[in-house]
């Protein structure tokens, strides 16, 4: 029996609907990309090079920070910018350099380390009970999609990536062991709850050749199943821009079908 291969154009191109439909983007120019390579070079934040003897890093983060400049700049409202990237900090504040980058804004542009701290910086905050019925039956969906379009599931359970085979996931079903923790922000973008709980999650592994001859059937690795910690950001929002109920949801493994290390994150912004 050949051994499952991930069909990386059919997952690329399920991400990347998926994305452009909940999200707006930032283009990034030849101008841009060019000026990142040269940060790179020299180790002009957020670029570094820590070793004169040998290549910078992250003259794509530095690409990606000015053309996120630009676009802010442009709306002409307060921005914010999450990264845990250590070019990005001098401690707990923005290096002074990219401090630089955004001086001549009218509005200014605010660093943070997670979601969270975005979301304590906006309003009130407090811990709340939450009904694990209601967490599952508005998170689910979402779960289910972001893992069917991704190969972290096929890719643990086989423990290599795939190119010769077409892979396909089916979360069959998910439930919520344990809450370990809900807090609701309230402030002016509306009230977001975010809760910390353990699900359990199963699913089946479905593959044949690719490409596929004409109606050749699809072999199942079935009956698996997956727990870890899934954090998950549920509310209403007072947005134009997503027109429903936004949701966010990080996976993160624990004792699962994961191989340790690894992780998912999951962003869509949902109709009513």
């Amino acid at each position: 029996m050949t051994e499952p291969v991930l069909d990386v154009d059919l997952v690329l191109a399920r991400w990347r609907t998926a994305l452009e439909d909940a999200f707006g983007m930032c283009d990034v120019t030849a101008d841009d990309a060019l000026t990142g390579l040269r940060r790179e070079v020299v180790g002009t934040p957020p670029a570094r090079r820590p070793d004169a003897n040998k290549p910078g890093v992250g003259g794509r983060d530095a690409a990606i920070w000015l053309a996120v400049v630009r676009d802010h700049a442009d709306r002409g409202e307060p921005g914010f910018f999450v990264t845990r990237d250590e070019g990005f900090w001098d401690g707990e504040k923005m290096k002074p350099r990219l401090a630089e980058d955004v001086a001549d804004g009218a509005e200014p542009l605010t660093l943070h380390k997670s979601v969270e701290s975005f979301l304590i910086g906006l309003g009130e905050h407090d811990e709340v009970e939450v009904d694990p019925d209601d967490v599952r039956v508005r998170a689910l969906p979402l779960i289910k999609s972001g893992l069917e379009r991704s190969p972290l599931l096929p890719r643990a359970v086989f423990d290599r990536d795939f190119y010769e085979l077409e892979v396909r996931t089916d979360v069959t079903d998910g439930t919520i062991e344990h809450v370990e923790r809900a807090r609701r922000f309230v402030g002016d973008l509306g009230e977001i709850l975010l809760i910390d709980a353990t699900w359990r999650l199963d699913f089946r592994l479905l593959y044949r050749d690719r490409p596929p001859a004409e109606d050749i059937l699809w072999f199942v690795v079935d009956e698996l199943d997956a727990r870890g910690q899934v954090q998950v950001y549920l509310g209403q929002p007072h947005s134009e821009t997503t027109g429903g109920q936004f949701i966010a949801a990080q996976l993160k493994p624990r004792q699962t079908a994961w191989r340790s290390g690894t992780g998912l994150t999951i962003m869509s912004a949902l109709d009513d």
